[in-house]
């Protein structure tokens, strides 16, 4: 799911860095239209 640091996200392409972001997105969404 969400990479354990940063620094290997960054040493691997950033990919993780990515979906981390989306998640973050996606929850934050849902956080705001359930209030």
């Amino acid at each position: 799911m969400a990479c354990l640091s940063f620094f290997l996200d960054f040493t691997h392409g950033g990919k993780c860095v990515y979906y981390t972001f989306v998640f973050l997105y996606f929850w934050a969404f849902f956080k705001v239209s359930h209030f």
